[in-house]
């Protein structure tokens, strides 16, 4: 089979939306050549491309292809500035092999040297689990345990300065992980965020008459002397706080974050509420709340 060797001029300009390959005197749109070849939509690339080559004049390109369009056989492309997710592997920074980002994310194996913070994960990878709503808590806080064992700063106090800096950095990512998916509220939040949902209360409309029930709690809190009374309410709000839970559940199981958005915006304020009696109780009575 003949093969034609061109080259491929993509002018490194934000307006640069459609490239023609020049051949034997005529002109053929790019996609219609390419794309057979690499299995998407040619143009779209070429626009994120040159969007981000704006800095370069021009890129040239040099493709060798048959005279007949044949199916890719391999449509699996290693990281680049191009592409939306990182590289699988990335460089150990003591022995430079190139190491797993999801099995040696923290430590290399060979060296068993503690790496540079991977900035590309996000809090459900760092520990380990699915990202989603429902979260089983006693696998998370065994992961969070474990980490924490190797990653602590305690752990390098005889080890280099660069290996304790990791640490530090290393161990905080992994608290803010954990501290952040452990509750309800907050993992709903942070989950609204990777789906590019922001969260923002002034922006979400939770109706005056849910906002005079809340006011009403909060009254009663003010004045409340006896434990049993605090209790009760106590006990009424971590019911609501079940039920929201429920529907905020199904509403990102079928993937209605906005309705997910307005679920959490009220439990946001039950959830200041629990926060108000558990100190009521450590305060007034006494007790000892875990955090």
């Amino acid at each position: 089979m003949a093969a034609s060797m061109v080259q491929l001029f993509i002018l490194g300009s934000r307006n640069a939306s459609r490239v023609s390959l020049s051949k034997t005197g005529g002109s053929r749109p790019v996609d219609r050549i390419l794309s057979p070849y690499f299995g998407f939509s040619t143009i779209s690339a070429q626009t994120t491309m040159a969007a981000s080559t704006e800095k370069v004049s021009m890129l040239v390109l040099s493709a060798s292809f048959p005279s007949r369009p044949i199916a890719a056989k391999h449509k699996s492309f290693s990281a680049c500035r191009f592409c939306t997710k990182p590289s699988r592997t990335r460089k150990c920074w003591k022995c430079h092999r190139f190491i797993d980002r999801v099995k040696e994310r923290f430590f290399c194996l060979p060296c068993n040297v503690i790496q540079t913070p991977d900035t590309t994960a996000n809090h459900f990878e760092v520990l380990g689990i699915d990202v989603g709503y429902d979260v089983d808590l006693a696998p998370l806080g065994g992961m969070y345990r474990r980490l924490q064992t190797r990653l602590h700063p305690d752990k390098f106090v005889i080890k280099s300065e660069t290996e304790k800096e990791f640490s530090v950095l290393q161990s905080a990512i992994v608290n803010k992980a954990y501290r952040t998916l452990r509750k309800p509220l907050w993992r709903g939040i942070y989950l609204l965020k990777l789906h590019g949902i922001p969260f923002r209360e002034g922006e979400i409309q939770v109706g005056g008459e849910f906002l005079m029930e809340v006011m009403e709690i909060n009254e009663q809190l003010m004045e409340i002397e006896q434990k049993v009374l605090l209790l009760q309410l106590e006990k009424d709000n971590l019911v609501k706080l079940e039920k929201l839970n429920d529907k905020i559940s199904k509403a990102f199981s079928v993937k209605d974050y906005l309705f997910a958005r307005e679920l959490l915006a009220h439990m946001r304020y039950y959830d200041n509420i629990d926060e108000k009696i558990k100190k009521i109780r450590h305060e007034k009575f006494g007790d000892s709340i875990d955090d």
